[in-house]
This record gives C-alpha cells, structure tokens and sequence, in this order.
C-alpha cells in the first residue's frame, strides 16, 4: 500500500508544484527575477524517466512457425513438472528455454512434440517460451507463454476476532496472494480488498457471523490454503436474570435465561452439573435451558461458557427440597437486589407456614407461603451495599449475615455522537440512570475517561483508541453493572490522498497526518485547531497512526487545522467545515532521485513511409519536403523528452524508416510538411538543436499507426505508415476572459494545441501561437471529423502572461479539448488573477499575520468577471525551500497563520525575507471543498498564479 502511494500520489503533488511552477504546458517562467517564481519544487526533468540504450538491436528473426504452444503453461517457482510443447520439425538436439533457463531434460517425442523439466526460479511472473533448433540457430518464441506462480501459503489473520456484526478490516499474511483471492470464513466467501506487491499481505474485510471459531480458507489461481480454526466471532456476554430462579433437586425444569450474548452452542452449568441447553432466541438475548438435578438443595451457581468468554452469577440459582420436615433454611435468591424495592425475594427451605418472618437489616417483608418448602417476598428499598436476613418462626431462627447486595442499578440510554475516530480522544456524551462518581466506562476494557459527572443520569467522556468497527459500551460501579451493545462506532478517517469528508463539524476534528512521497503516518506532528472568526484553539500530537481527534464544546465551523513537523513543509486547511482532514505534509528536502539504474533496453520501429512522394513539393526554393517518424509521448507537457527520430526518422521521399524509442503503449506519427532548408543542413552539420530544427515544420499531412504496445528489446519492423491526413483545417480560438487590459494584469497570450490520442498518449503540434491580444487564427490543423479513429481530440492550452519588467510577475493557464472545429473554439474559462494586499510586495508581514487578497478584472471588461476559483493554494517559500502551504476555499480572499505552538518554533514563519504565492485553481467538473481528495486535483481545468516578496 505505501509503495504504490509513494508511486502515485507522491509523484503526483510533486508534478503538481511544478506543474504550478513551471505552467503546464512545459513553458517556464520569463521574469526578469527567476529566483522569485521559483517555487522549491525539484527541477523538472521531462525526459524520460529512465535511461535508454540507444544503441541498433541484431536483426529480428522471421516470423515463427514451428513453435505452437506449451501445456500446462503454469508452475510453482520450484519447477519440477513435466510440460509438453507442441509444433513442428522438432528434431535431436533441439533446446527449450523458459525465460532465460534451460528446460531440463528435453525430450523429443515426436516431430511435433517435445517434453522436458520445469527449471526452478527465484521470482514469480511470466517468462517467454523458446525453442532453438540446432541446424541453423534459427529461434522462435512464444511471448509470456507460461507463468511461474508463488504456491498459495495462509499464515495468519490479524486480529483474528471480530464482534459478531463484521465488517473489520483484518490483514491476511501469507504467500502467493493476488488480487481476486477469495476468502472463506467458514462457508461465507469474501474478496481481499488489496494486495501488497510482494504477495504476502492482503487485506480482506470479514463479514459478520455467529459467534465462534472457524476454519478460514483462502483461495486463488496459486491454490488453496486453510487456518485451521482461524478466525473467531465474539459479543458481549452477560446474565441478567433467570427466570424463574429456582427448581426441584429433581431438576427437568425449563428456565430462561435474559442476558446478553446467550448462543445456542453456549454450555450452562448449574453448580458443577450441565444443563440441556434447548435454544437460543431473541437476538441471543434469551436462552432457554433444563434444569440438572442437584444433590441438596441450596445455592449453586450458575455459570455460562461459549465462543465470547465466560460469566457466573454467584449463587444465582436455588434448589429446593419437595419433602416435609422441621423448619429450616436452605437458601434464598436472587442475592442482587436493587436499591429502590419492589423486587421479587425466594427462600427455600421447609415448615414454612403463615407465621414465618423474613427481616432484611430489621425492616420486615412482605411474604406469601407458596408452600412449606417456598415463600416469595417482596423488599423494601434499602441503602446500597451488604445486607443481613434473618427468617424467623416462633422461637426458632435461621440467620444469614451478609446475605444479600443491594446496589444502584445502572442503565445506558443513549450515547451521543454514536461515532468517532479510531484515534480516540472524541468527547460524548452518555446518558442513563445510576450513574455515580466511582462508575467506570469501558469499550472492550478500555476505559473512557470521565471528564465530567453532571448527576446521575449524565456523564460526559473521552473515548480511548481503539481499532475502526461497533463496539458496545458497559458501565460498572462496586455492585452494578450494565452494557449497552454496539453503543458505539469508531471509524477510520484517513482519506488515503489526503483532503477534507464527512460529517458538519459537531464539536469534533478527526485529523491525519501522513507523508506526502511515502503515504506513510507522521507520528509526533504537532495538529493545531482554530476556530475562524471566532474564539477557541486547541493543540494536539499525532499517535503512532498519525491521527488526533480535537473534540471540545467549543469547536464550531468553521475551522482551520494546520499540521507541523520538523524538516516537513507546515500545511493548514482553511475554513473547513467537515468532519474528518487528512493533511499532507511533503519533506521540505525535494526527494531524491532513485539512483543509478541499468538502462532500459530500446524498442526499433521500422518500416515503410507512403504518400510522400504525391506531395506537391515547395515552390520557394529555399524550403525542402521532408517528413518526421515519430511518437506520442505520455502527457500533455513531455513531448520535449522525446528522443530525436533516429538512426533513420528523417525522410525526404518514400521509403524505409528506423527509429529507436524507449519501451511503453503509443502511436507512430508522420508528419510531413515544408522546412527552411538551410536549417535541415545545420541541424544535419550539428549546428542546429533538433527541437529548433523539428519546430520549423510547415505541416501538411500526417499519418498514424496507433496502438502499439512495445517492452523493452522489442523489435517491430513491418509498420507502414500511409501520408493519409490532411492538416489542411483551420479554428477559430479565443481565450476565456482571462485577467487583462489593467495595470499589473498579463498582457502576453499564447495558445498550445495538441492532439490528444486516448490510450497512445499526446502529440504536441508545437505551433508557436502568440500575441497581445486573446483571439487567434489557427491554421494546419487535422479534421478531425474525416478521420476514421474514434476517440481522438484536440486539446488546446492557454497561458496569459504579465511581461512588463516593472510590474509584479502573474500567470494564468487554462485548458479546452475539443473533437469538432466548426466554431469559435473558447480555452477555459481562465481563472482570474490576483492581487496580493497584504502582506504588501516588500513590504513587512502584519503583525495579525492576515493574508488578503483581490482579484484582477478579465479582459473581457468589467460586465464579464472572470471565473472564480474553486481554492486557492498559497505557498511560503524561502530560497529553495517551502515552509507553508495553505488549501484555503475557492470563496474566501483572506487567512491568517496561526501561531505554532512550543516546541514547533522551527517550523513557524522564519525572520528575514520571505515570497507568498499564490495559486488560484479551478476544478473541471463538480467540486467541493470539504469533500475533495488531492486526486481531484488531476481534474485541473485552470490556473493563476501570483506572488509578492516581503519581510517577517
């Protein structure tokens, strides 16, 4: 999981600042002062990532035809089976290669079959089929035509309990784990969510389920795997009352138990002896069972056992003895009474008659005789605590110190919010009766702590840590207790790209902290909370996971949360209004590169080029015809990180053509037009840049061959490539009211136009278009409306540019795709630009710390404003490294930064000269503030930029 966010979202924020930097289209900053644009983004390199041998490969062989398949075409990494290849001419002395390893022991048992030995492997993944045969060397090959598997092993589930309603987020470890492993927890099956990389750690979400033990399975292409009793379902377990609370010694009776937890695969004891437990009902709140017989009659107690744990209730059940005799006491129950009176008493023993007296601590109850074994009493209230019974006729007594318990009974109504973070710290509050100042909360023998007893009947709380799913809430004092099950429900508020979700902010901030190249938690950073436009701020640190919960009664919306740890760029979020933020924060050193890395071996293209020679050739004498081989590039932005066409990408007439490119998914272009030909000899004599040379083209006629997918060391030498599309179109192109025609507003425009190709990537035209006005004619375009391709776009890219050196730098761009070029072509709308009032351009930073700002008028006018952002981005920079990063709503015009707190100086706002910029973003599609993640981001339609270098 870190690994793939380090991949995605890391190099994402990153190429956002720089995006953001450098402007999105590659073209970089031309103020006189660059070391005040520049950002502290690591300098962006857009040539291809990784290093390539251009170097010319061998020839490639003809096409295979002996070599058909290879059966079974899968194997452990151990290798050792027996596989069978299949085709023709197979002679003595012909070797099969798997991968790059010999198949053992090969066997020709025929022309058309061969048989040999699977040889073992350190690493999983598909390996390429090869036979050579030994008259000529001729080699051919089956591409990824058997796959080596890591054999299935399940260790162990992480936790390996769950409450019985499910829904836990457990970690499965073990080997040879993919994506669409199915997970049986018993018979219910289940899909794993995701897989590490390495294949030994998935995680899977168990379902709810009775309580108990069962097998897990686990199952995939690799095979099958089971943990024997490898996973538990539990609940709250607890016995309230049995009713009715006594028997016969001969025993035979049904009696229900009330409680908590009751299963039909529970085991009931009364005493020593088991009872037959007959079924369970009512949610497992009621289990009725059979009384066993007992020996003499009494007290015993009665004790419950199953899956969720094991309770007694000390002398909770009474045998009586049917037979006459003297009189005699032989026990009472229940021995837990409460506090107000009015409950049911039951003393066994014999000769009771109409003159038996019971007296509790000296206050008289109220009797009947049932029979001369049973009398059934009723309290009377009485203090909490130990209580003696004396049970008297005539002379004679039975005395019975201690007897029975009265206490305060406790009961749980309501708790309020029913959720919270799982870092704990969420203030609640908790509602019921009998609440007191020794009453302990706990969720699963984790104590809440009680912040404030209002009375009995109130208490406010801090819930503990505890992991994301129900949980049930019990509250205890010396002799009471109560449970109210799935009270509560702690959830995980991590939004894995980082950005604002949930609920209104009610009186709690759910906050994590993670690193923005790595995705990993920041333990230790300092979270401060303030409450905007009004009073209130609050402090916290991280825990391990990265994550605080801020939860006071004072908190409202909305709020700014800012994050800070040393050696990381500070970052608040500004007037947000949810619930739940996860704040990014990036190393405030750039990340490194990843080292020195074998070079990735080319791919040759070659083939044929037709159609130029039906060109007309150029009338003026200093051009020449020629055409250009290339490729798509991955984005927009890179084009430039292509490798010039060669050895042989150049062409003049009809004819063969080789290019060497890196490896990936993209279209084979040619483009064909008219070039100065004094720059085709300097750029042949070295003299010239390719790019300079390349950008001089007149277009006149392309052609594709899309969709081509090539791996490292591939060879393609049969592409033809037909000069079939005309860029005889025109557009009509405008710029969507961006800030202009004011003093300090861009007075330089420009339009980019690229041909946007679907999954084989981008093909930058690389016009140069620009002027001072927002309107432009533009020429040599494809119609795109006469090709057969679908799914083919033209993207078009506009910057607006304040060039003035005696004015402050400001930049805007926007962005416009397009399939149809029969009307007015709008880039944008432009998002306006803005003007920083405080703090002012050299100015000092205001003692309250306030940023404002203003927007600049489109120029379009004043009856056309421009389009208004969906956030802000404002970024504090010193030299080359940027200390604070504030997300602030598209709505506001102003923020203030907070004051860190002790401890976190180093990561406050330095003294000495500092630049704010300021970044203005628009959103293509829906957008809300307090529901984004950063990946929204990626729908960037339009930016502005502007700064201003000041003191502190």
């Amino acid at each position: 999981m870190t690994a793939c966010f380090n991949r995605s979202f890391g190099i994402l924020f990153w190429a956002l600042c720089v995006c953001l930097s450098m402007g999105c289209d590659n073209t970089a900053y031309q103020d006189g002062d660059a070391s005040l644009i520049d950002v502290g983004a690591p300098g962006y390199d857009q040539s291809v990532s990784q290093p390539v041998d251009l170097g010319v490969t061998p020839d490639a062989t003809e096409l295979a035809t002996r070599l058909n398949s290879i059966f079974p075409n899968r194997s452990t990494v151990d290798g050792g089976i027996s596989v069978r290849l299949v085709g023709s001419e197979f002679v003595a002395g012909v070797q099969v290669m798997i991968g790059s390893e010999p198949c053992r022991a090969p066997e020709v048992l025929s022309p058309n079959h061969i048989r040999c030995i699977v040889p073992p492997v350190a690493e999983s993944g598909r390996r390429d089929v090869s036979v050579v045969w030994p008259q000529d060397g001729v080699r051919e090959t089956l591409e990824d035509a058997f796959s080596y598997f890591i054999p299935l092993e399940a260790d162990r589930l992480q936790p390996a309990t769950s409450p019985a309603t499910g829904g836990i987020l457990l970690t499965l470890t073990g080997r040879g784990l993919t994506e669409g492993t199915e997970v049986f927890f018993g018979a219910q099956r289940v899909r794993v969510e995701s897989v590490d990389e390495s294949g030994e750690s998935a995680l899977v979400r168990c379902p709810e389920g009775e309580p108990g033990t069962v097998d897990v399975t686990v199952r995939n292409l690799n095979g099958s795997a089971v943990i024997p009793n490898g996973f538990s379902w539990y609940e709250d377990l607890m016995l309230e009352s049995i009713e009715p609370p006594w028997g016969p010694l001969a025993g035979g009776d049904i009696v229900r138990l009330v409680g908590i937890g009751l299963s039909a695969n529970s085991r009931v004891y009364f005493g020593e002896q088991e009872a037959v437990v007959v079924e369970s009902g009512l949610g497992r709140r009621s289990l009725r069972v059979q009384t066993p017989a007992a020996q003499i009659p009494g007290n015993v107690d009665v004790r419950i056992e199953n899956p969720s744990g094991e309770y007694t209730v000390e002398d909770g059940f009474l045998y009586f003895d049917e037979s006459n005799g003297g009189f005699a006491v032989h026990g009472m129950v229940p021995r837990r009474l409460p506090t107000d009176g009015g409950a049911s008493l039951f003393i066994a023993g014999l000769g009771f008659d109409d003159n038996t007296q019971v007296w509790v601590d000296d206050i008289r109850l109220n009797c009947v005789t049932d029979s001369p074994q049973r009398l059934s009493c009723i309290t009377r209230p009485h203090p909490q605590g130990l209580a003696s019974v004396v049970i008297s006729q005539g002379a004679s007594e039975s005395d019975w110190p201690d007897a029975l318990t009265f206490y305060s009974p406790i009961e749980i109504y309501d708790v309020s919010p029913a959720r919270g973070g799982v870092a704990g710290g969420t203030r609640v509050a908790i509602v019921g009766r009998g609440f007191e100042v020794s009453t302990r909360f706990s969720f699963e023998d984790r104590d809440l702590e009680v912040i404030e007893l209002i009375d009995e009947q109130n208490v406010i709380a801090r819930t503990p840590e505890h992991r994301a799913g129900w949980i049930s809430l019990k509250a205890e004092s010396e002799f009471a207790q109560t449970i109210m099950p799935m009270a509560f429900e702690y959830f995980d508020p991590t939004a894995q790209f980082g950005g604002l979700w949930g609920e209104p902010i009610d009186g709690s901030l759910n906050v994590t902290v993670i690193d923005g190249m790595t995705g990993a938690p920041l333990p230790g950073a300092q979270v401060i909370v303030n409450n905007v436009g009004q009073n209130g701020r609050w402090t916290a640190l991280t825990n391990e996971q990265g994550q605080a919960t801020i939860s006071e009664p004072d908190l409202r919306l909305p709020a700014a949360v800012t994050a800070s740890l040393e050696e990381y760029t500070t970052t608040t979020f500004e007037r947000l209004t949810v619930e739940n933020a996860t704040i990014v924060l990036m190393p405030q050193v750039p990340p490194m590169g990843m080292g020195d890395m074998e070079p990735i071996e080319p791919v040759r293209l070659s083939g044929q080029i037709r159609g130029l020679d039906l060109l007309e050739k150029p009338t003026n004498e200093g051009f020449v015809l020629v055409c250009f081989v290339e490729t798509s590039h991955s984005e927009p932005g890179n084009r430039l990180g292509a490798s010039p066409p060669l050895p042989n990408g150049l062409l003049v007439e009809d004819g063969p053509f080789e290019i060497v490119v890196g490896p990936g998914e993209f279209a084979v272009v040619a483009m064909a037009g008219y070039i100065p030909a004094v720059m085709k000899i300097g750029y042949e004599e070295g003299q010239v840049p390719y790019w300079t040379f390349r950008d001089a083209l007149q277009p006149v006629r392309m052609g594709l061959r899309r969709f081509v997918t090539a791996s490292p060391g591939d060879v393609f030498d049969d592409i033809e490539i037909a000069l079939d599309l005309d860029m005889d179109a025109s557009a009509d192109v405008r710029l969507g009211n961006p800030s202009g025609g004011v003093r300090g507003a861009p007075d330089l425009f420009r339009i980019h136009v690229i041909l946007d190709l679907g999954s084989d990537g981008f093909y930058d035209l690389r016009y140069p278009i620009s002027g001072d006005v927002t309107r432009f004619e533009v020429d040599a375009l494809p119609n795109l409306s006469e090709w057969p391709d679908m799914g083919i776009s033209l993207r078009w890219e506009g910057e607006a540019e304040q060039t003035n050196p005696d004015e402050l730098y400001r930049y805007a761009w926007a962005v416009t795709s397009v399939d149809i070029l029969d009307e007015v072509i709008t880039i944008g709308p432009f998002v306006g630009n803005t003007e920083i009032l405080e703090p002012r351009h050299q100015g000092q930073m205001n003692p309250f710390r306030w940023v404002e700002w203003r927007g600049i008028a489109g120029i379009d006018g004043p009856m056309a404003p421009t389009e208004p952002a969906d956030l802000h981005l404002s970024r504090v920079i010193s030299g080359q490294t940027t200390l604070w990063t504030h997300w602030v709503p598209g709505a506001a015009n102003r923020f203030q930064f907070p004051q860190l707190g002790a401890g976190a100086q180093q990561q406050d706002l330095p003294e000495g000269p500092l630049q704010l910029n300021l970044y203005s973003l628009l959103i293509d599609g829906p957008f809300e503030f307090d529901d984004f993640t950063f990946n929204d981001l990626n729908r960037l339609k339009a930016y502005s930029f502007s700064y201003v270098s000041f003191r502190n």
